[in-house]
């Protein structure tokens, strides 16, 4: 099982040009490597959660973002709460796998529990994909239709 990090789910404007955020995330991946480590198929790996940026549907805050690397596998867990005005319909959450230079090496999506989320209500979601090889880091982000 690997240990996966958690950041700010804010954004912060140190992080908001696409130099800022590789910068930040080379910084914590070096950190994450040296510090948090677990044993996976004979090699040690840890993911980090990498600053958010915007995109994805406002008014829907992530929360409680939890990372299990398992055989392979990667498992991320959380909770959404809408924060706007009118219902979600079908939000869906899309995990982003970047590697240690920022690339994107792979994208799973899947749907919240609850297909309506009503204004200041929330749900649950699980996101399980294969492990793309060479992952350091994982972003969430939720999309729906309004």
């Amino acid at each position: 099982m690997a240990i996966c990090l958690q950041s700010e789910p804010t954004v912060r404007p140190e992080f908001v040009t696409r130099k800022g955020a590789l910068q930040a995330m080379a910084l914590v991946g070096l950190l994450g490597a040296f510090v948090f480590t677990a044993r996976l198929n004979n090699r040690s790996e840890a993911l980090t959660a990498l600053p958010s940026v915007p995109g994805g549907t406002s008014g829907v805050d992530v929360s409680g973002v939890h990372c299990q690397v398992q055989e392979g596998y990667v498992t991320i867990t959380g909770d959404l709460r809408n924060l706007s005005t009118s219902s979600l319909s079908k939000p869906q959450v899309v995990a982003e796998f970047r590697n240690g230079d920022g690339e994107l090496l792979g994208i799973e999506r899947a749907l919240a529990m609850e297909s309506i989320v009503r204004p200041g209500s929330g749900t649950a979601f699980e996101v399980i994909s294969r492990l793309p090889a060479g992952t350091v880091g994982y972003r969430v982000r939720v999309n729906s239709g309004r």
